[in-house]
């Protein structure tokens, strides 16, 4: 059996997502010692 997993930045349709059952973990930069989290959309 495989899961797929992707960072936030995958931009999958929610629809995607659900069918599949794929695992979106967090996608984190740190800009200057600042961090910041890719805005969530599931």
């Amino acid at each position: 059996m495989y899961q797929i997993v992707s960072d936030g930045s995958c931009d999958l349709e929610q629809s995607l997502v659900e069918k599949y059952h794929i695992q979106v973990v967090p996608f984190y930069i740190t800009v200057d010692g600042v961090h910041h989290q890719k805005e969530k959309r599931y």
